[in-house]
């Protein structure tokens, strides 16, 4: 027995633990009070809220607003436009059409690429062409002059020879002083 009411003296000399027995055993009643609270007071709050939005009076103060609102932007726009212009600044809308242009000139750039491309195919498709008739041309002209060439050269060495044979005093092919 003295064992428990040392015990019980020691609880009671420590002050953190009364608090602790007391927040234990009220603690599940305080979290379903403050949710039931909560519930209820929402549950007011959006009713309240949904008929003061749903009604005619609030669509009509929206409204109302807006166009304020409208009225109020359409000023600092040409206000911020004015000044602006009086310092030589572009405006958002000078910018959007420079973009709009840049866009405009890419797609361009882009469609003179690919003619280019299409015409330096073509061309390289005719060139090949071309470069093989005049390569059969000239090899057709190099033969006929070689030939013409070889023809003159075989004449004219035999010319030569029948000059030296006579020189000789040799007999020309054909005759038959040899035989």
């Amino acid at each position: 027995m003295t064992e428990g009411r040392s015990a019980q003296g020691a609880a009671r000399s420590d002050p953190f633990e009364a608090w602790r027995e007391l927040y234990q055993d009220n603690e599940q009643a305080w979290t379903k009070a403050m949710k039931d609270f909560y519930e209820a007071n929402e549950k007011i709050w959006t009713k309240a809220m949904k008929d003061a939005t749903t009604s005619q009076w609030f669509a009509e103060a929206q409204g109302k607003m807006l166009e304020s609102f409208l009225a109020f932007q359409k000023m600092l726009r040409e206000g911020t436009t004015a000044q602006l212009n009086a310092l030589n600044l572009p405006t958002r809308d000078d910018v959007s059409r420079v973009g709009e242009l840049v866009v405009g000139l890419e797609e361009k750039v882009d469609q003179v690429e690919d003619r280019l491309a299409g015409l330096e195919g073509r061309l390289s498709e005719h060139r090949e062409e071309r470069v093989a008739k005049l390569e059969l041309g000239f090899s057709r002209q190099f033969e006929q002059h070689f030939a013409k060439l070889e023809k003159e050269l075989l004449r004219h060495l035999d010319e030569r020879f029948s000059n030296l044979e006579k020189r000789l005093g040799r007999p020309e092919k054909g005759t038959d002083k040899g035989t």
